[in-house]
């Protein structure tokens, strides 16, 4: 029997990203079942302390684990936000799964902790 694919592609994405060393925490839907406060979820929402001169090698990573930009610009900006939209599909499933990474410039945890209650 397959697993969920949202958890699946939360898993394989994790494991890519922290492979470049760089900060990452979940926000979204998933977050909030970690705090136990459940609701459905169709996508993976990351945040990613990197800068402009990471992004190249963070697509990269990604694309070789067989994650791939949901448009083809695939930084949409949104205020001080910096958004990937990308699209995975783990093996053995046939849908999607839809992550989306934000991050702002530069990385620093204090960022990271006010657009993660901006988002939430």
């Amino acid at each position: 029997m397959a697993g969920n694919p949202i958890i699946e592609a939360l898993e394989h994405v994790w494991r890519t990203i922290a492979e470049l060393n760089r900060p990452v925490a979940v926000a979204g839907g998933i977050a909030l079942a970690a705090w136990g406060h459940v609701r459905a979820t169709r996508d993976v929402d990351l945040l990613v302390g990197i800068d402009a001169a990471d992004l190249k090698p963070l697509l990269e990573r990604l694309a070789a684990a067989g994650v791939r930009p949901k448009h083809q610009q695939p930084v949409l900006t949104v205020g001080p936000l910096r958004l990937l939209q990308l699209l995975y599909e783990p093996p053995g499933h046939t849908s999607t799964s839809k992550l989306i990474c934000s991050w702002q410039n530069p990385p620093t945890s204090a960022r990271l902790s006010r657009v993660e209650s901006q988002l939430s």
